[in-house]
C-alpha cells in the first residue's frame, strides 16, 4: 500500500487549483470561483495539452534518459505556454492581471514538478513525496483563508503558485535535463504521438467552460464548475494520478487488493450520487441550509455517477495505452470531447440552463462509448464481458453478419429524409416550412444521429487519421479567430460567433465516417444496394403523394413523414445518390430493371422540385455515363436508358415552361 503514497503526492499537485474553486464555490464567493475555474481551464488546454502521457512514460522505465528529456522539452515549451494561457484569459476575465499571472506560474510550476514527482516515484523515494504532500495541503489552507478574508492575498497565492518547484527541486535531475543525452528533437519526436490526444482534451476542457460562463454568467457557472469538480474529482484523480500507478501493479497482489478496495469506493459514490438526487427529487427544500440551490445539488448528483462512469472509461484508455502495442487513442479524445462541446449548446437552447447540469455525466458515458469502440472484442477481453458472450452460441461466428446488417441500418438512416423537432416530434411537412430561428421548431434530421452512431459502430479510428486531424485543426484555428476577433465586443457577440463554429463542425464529423466506412473493399458497392433501395421508397412516396394533392410542385409529404427542404437540398442528395447506384450497379444486369425505374422516378422527381442545381447534377451525370457506356461499347440497353433520359430532360423544359406561364401568380406551394 505503501505505493500509494505516490499518487496522493501528484494529487496534491495536480488537483490545488480545482479544490480552491469549490473551496471558494462553498464559502460564497462564487465569481471568484468562476475567474480561477476559467484560468484553470486555459492552462489544462496548454499545460496538459503538451503532457504527452509522460507520468505513464516515466513509470514504464523505458529507459533512464525519459524524465531528463521530458523536463528538458518542458523547460523549452514553459515561457511560449505561460504567454499564450494569459492571451486566453484575459479576454475574458475581469480580474487584476497580477492574480492572473500568478494562477498561471501556479499551473506552470505545477506542470514542472510533475516529471519530478514521477521521478521520485519511479526511484521510490518516499520520504519527499510525503513532505510534499503535506506542505501542499498546508499551502493551500493557507491560500484559501487568504482569498476569503481578502488578507495578503497576492502575497499568499505567490508563495502557493511557487512551492510545488521549492518543495521537490532535484539538483541531480536537472543537471541531466540539460545535458548532451537529453536531446530536445529526440523527445520531441517521441512524444509528438501523444501530444494529439492531451491536446484536444485540454483545448476541450477550455472551451466547454468558456461555453458555459458565456451561456449563464459567471454566477451560475462558478457553481456548476465547483458540481462538476465535487462529483467529477474521482475521475481526474484516478486518469492523472491512481490509473497509471494501478495499471502498473495491477498483477501484484498488492495492487489487486487496493482494486477491490476502489471498486468498493465506486459502488459507494455511486450509489451515494443516486441517493442525492433522489432525496432533491422527492424534497427539494431539504439543502436550503447548504446556501445552494438546487441546481447545485442536481449537478453534483449527476457528477458523481458520471465520476464512477468516467473511472470506467479511464480505466479502458489505459489499457488501450499500455496494452495495445504502440497504439494511441487520438480517434477517440477528438471525437468524444469536440462532441461533448457540441452538446453546451444544444442542452442550453433546446431545453434551458437546468439541463447544463448532467452534462459531466453525459462527457462520461460519450468517452466511455468512444474508448469501447476502438476495439470492443478486444476490451471486453480484459472484463468478464467476453465469458458472457463466448456462452452465446456462435456469437462471434455471426459477427460478420451483425456487421452487414448494422451497415444497412447505418445507410438507410443517413440517407432517409426523416426529420424531428424537439417541441413537435416527428416532422410532418408543411409546405416552405420555416422555423424563424427557434431551434425547438427546427427539424433535425435523423441522419445527424446515425452518423454519430455509425462512427461509433465502426471504430477503428486509426483509418480515419486524417479526417480526424483536420476537423481538430480546423476547430482550434476557427476558435483562435473567435478569441482574436471577440476579445473586445460584448459577450453576445462571442457566443454567437461560438455557435456558429459548432454549426461548422458538427457536419464535418461525417468525413470520419466516410472514412471507416470506405475502407472497406466493397464499401461502394454495399452502399449502392442499400441506397437503392431507399430511393426507390421514398421517391415513389413523395410522387404519388404529389399526385394525390394535385400539387404542381414536388410535395413535402411522404405520407409517413414530412420532409425539409424537399425542393432544394434534397433532390441533389437524391440525384447524387442515384448517380452513385447508376455507377456502381450496372455491372450486375439483374439490376438494370430496378435501375430503369429509378431513372424514370428520378427525373420526374427532379422535374417536380424545379430544382436547377439537381437537375444539372441529373443530367450532366447521366450524360457523361451514358457516353461512356456507348464509346466501350457494353450492355446495349445503356444506350436506350440515355434516350429516356433525354426524353426526361425535354420534359423538364417543358414543365418548366408550363409551371412559369401557366400557372396563377396567386398560387402556393
Amino acid at each position: 500500500m505503501r505505493s500509494f503514497i505516490f499518487p496522493l503526492a501528484v494529487m496534491s499537485n495536480l488537483f490545488a487549483m480545482m479544490v480552491l474553486t469549490i473551496g471558494l464555490s462553498l464559502f460564497g464567493k462564487p465569481a471568484l470561483s468562476a475567474e480561477i475555474g476559467l484560468v484553470h481551464g486555459a492552462t489544462v488546454a496548454l499545460f496538459y495539452s503538451f503532457s504527452g502521457n509522460a507520468r505513464s512514460l516515466i513509470l514504464a522505465d523505458a529507459g533512464d534518459l525519459w524524465a531528463a528529456r521530458i523536463l528538458r522539452l518542458r523547460f523549452v515549451l514553459v515561457l511560449p505556454l505561460c504567454v499564450l494561457a494569459w492571451l486566453l484569459c484575459i479576454g475574458v476575465l475581469t480580474d487584476g492581471a497580477l492574480f492572473i499571472w500568478l494562477l498561471i506560474l501556479r499551473r506552470a510550476a505545477e506542470w514542472l514538478a510533475e516529471v519530478f514527482l514521477s521521478e521520485y516515484e519511479l526511484r521510490e523515494r518516499l520520504d519527499r513525496s510525503v513532505a510534499f504532500f503535506v506542505l501542499q495541503g498546508a499551502g493551500l489552507c493557507v491560500v484559501l483563508s487568504a482569498l476569503l478574508l481578502d488578507l495578503w492575498a497576492l502575497p499568499v497565492t505567490f508563495l502557493w503558485a511557487c512551492s510545488p518547484l521549492l518543495i521537490c527541486f532535484d539538483p541531480a535531475l536537472i543537471q541531466r535535463a540539460l545535458g548532451r543525452d537529453a536531446s530536445t528533437l529526440h523527445g520531441l519526436r517521441t512524444l509528438l504521438p501523444h501530444f494529439g490526444s492531451t491536446l484536444a482534451i485540454g483545448i476541450s476542457v477550455y472551451v466547454f467552460r468558456l461555453f458555459i460562463v458565456l451561456l449563464v454568467g459567471k454566477e451560475e457557472a462558478g457553481d456548476l464548475f465547483a458540481a462538476f469538480a465535487l462529483g467529477g474529482i474521482l475521475g481526474a484523480v484516478f486518469s492523472q494520478a491512481l490509473g497509471p500507478t494501478m495499471i502498473r501493479h495491477e498483477r501484484q497482489s498488492a495492487g489487486a487488493r487496493f482494486a477491490r478496495f476502489f471498486n468498493g469506493m465506486l459502488i459507494g459514490v455511486l450509489l451515494l450520487g443516486i441517493a442525492l438526487g433522489g432525496v432533491i427529487w422527492r424534497m427539494p427544500g431539504l439543502m436550503e441550509w447548504t446556501a445552494k440551490s438546487n441546481f447545485f445539488w442536481i449537478a453534483v448528483s449527476c457528477s458523481l455517477v458520471g465520476g464512477v462512469v468516467m473511472v470506467l472509461a479511464q480505466r479502458v484508455r489505459l489499457r488501450l495505452l499500455q496494452g495495445g502495442g504502440g497504439r494511441d487513442v487520438f480517434g477517440s479524445d477528438v471525437l468524444a470531447n469536440l462532441l461533448l462541446i457540441c452538446c453546451v449548446p444544444l442542452f442550453f437552447f433546446a431545453a434551458g440552463d437546468l439541463y447544463l447540469a448532467p452534462l459531466y455525466l453525459v462527457g462520461a458515458l460519450i468517452s466511455l462509448a468512444f474508448y469501447l469502440s476502438e476495439d470492443w472484442v478486444g476490451v471486453m477481453k480484459n472484463y468478464k464481458g467476453h465469458f458472457m458472450l463466448k456462452k452465446i452460441p456462435g456469437v462471434f461466428e455471426r459477427q460478420a453478419t451483425f456487421r452487414s446488417w448494422m451497415v444497412v441500418l447505418l445507410v438507410c438512416g443517413l440517407f432517409a429524409p426523416v426529420f424531428f423537432q424537439l417541441g413537435h416530434g416527428l416532422f410532418l411537412g408543411g409546405g416552405n416550412f420555416r422555423s424563424n430561428g427557434s431551434l425547438a421548431l427546427l427539424p433535425i434530421p435523423v441522419s445527424v444521429f446515425f452518423c454519430y452512431a455509425g462512427v461509433v459502430v465502426l471504430g477503428s479510428y486509426a483509418r480515419a487519421r486524417t479526417a480526424l486531424v483536420i476537423i481538430f485543426f480546423t476547430f482550434v484555428g476557427m476558435l483562435l479567430s473567435v478569441l482574436l476577433v471577440s476579445a473586445e465586443g460584448p459577450a453576445s457577440v462571442e457566443r454567437g460567433k461560438l455557435i456558429l463554429l459548432i454549426q461548422f463542425l458538427l457536419p464535418m464529423f461525417a468525413l470520419v465516417l466516410g472514412l471507416q466506412f470506405g475502407s472497406a473493399a466493397d464499401a461502394v458497392l454495399r452502399l449502392a444496394r442499400v441506397l437503392l433501395v431507399v430511393l426507390l421508397v421514398v421517391v415513389v412516396l413523395q410522387v404519388v403523394a404529389t399526385a394525390w394533392a394535385l400539387d404542381s410542385r414536388l410535395s413535402s409529404s411522404a405520407f409517413l413523414f414530412g420532409v425539409y427542404q424537399h425542393l432544394q437540398y434534397v433532390p441533389v442528395i437524391f440525384s447524387g445518390g442515384f448517380l452513385i447506384t447508376l455507377y456502381s450497379l450496372w455491372g450486375d444486369p439483374s439490376k438494370h430493371v430496378w435501375l430503369m425505374l429509378l431513372a424514370g422516378l428520378i427525373g420526374l422527381y427532379v422535374v417536380l422540385s424545379v430544382s436547377m442545381l439537381a437537375m444539372l447534377l441529373l443530367l450532366v451525370g447521366v450524360l457523361c455515363f451514358s457516353t461512356r457506356c456507348l464509346i466501350v461499347g457494353i450492355y446495349r440497353g445503356r444506350s436506350g436508358l440515355l434516350a429516356s433520359l433525354v426524353i426526361l430532360g425535354g420534359r423538364w423544359v417543358f414543365c418548366t415552361y408550363t409551371i412559369r406561364v401557366l400557372s396563377p401568380p396567386s398560387s402556393s406551394f
